[in-house]
């Protein structure tokens, strides 16, 4: 590879690595619920439930990042860059947003949980500030990041965003 240049990941591997730390931030709300439970605490469990927490929202966090990356490499065949989740989602033009917010209406219908929008607003340093514990940082939803990041894989395997891309991009 000549110097300068940088290797560029397939869309493929974007998704294989959203669904990855997708599923391993579910395996840590597993973990969480397990020493969630008042026997544990008791026990004097509470580091690994606050280990857990912190790891599931970097998951999560990083994840849904990687899902509005891959949303927009898909349409534009350009690379997104930074960890700001709601800077992502503004970057993704508005035809992209709408079959969001309609994936959204109807895999969500009932949910308890915010717009995917505002989960991503509310979170948008989710990633940085948890990566490092000694910025100041907001307390985030990973349960709602969980959500948003549901969403946007459907909103990539969705038949009406799959018509607005070029149809390399899902080689």
């Amino acid at each position: 590879m000549p110097k300068g240049e940088s290797k560029r990941e397939s869309p493929v591997a974007f998704r294989g690595w959203a669904l990855m730390l997708g599923n391993a931030a579910h395996l840590l709300e597993g973990l969480w619920d397990v020493y969630s439970h008042p026997a544990n605490l008791e026990a004097g469990r509470g580091a690994e439930r606050a280990a857990c927490e912190f790891g599931g929202v970097i998951l999560r966090a990083l994840s849904v990042e990687l899902d509005l990356k891959f949303l927009a490499y898909l349409k534009t065949g350009r690379h997104a860059y930074g960890h700001d989740l709601w800077d992502l989602y503004l970057d993704l033009d508005k035809e992209t947003r709408a079959i969001v917010t309609a994936v959204e209406r109807r895999t969500s219908a009932g949910s308890d949980f915010p717009p995917v929008a505002d989960i991503l607003k509310e979170n948008r340093d989710a990633f940085v500030s948890f990566r490092y514990p000694a910025l100041p940082m907001t307390a985030p939803s990973w349960l709602a990041l969980g959500k948003a990041h549901d969403v946007l894989m459907a909103a990539i395997d969705d038949p009406a965003f799959r018509r607005l891309c070029p149809e390399t991009t899902y080689e």
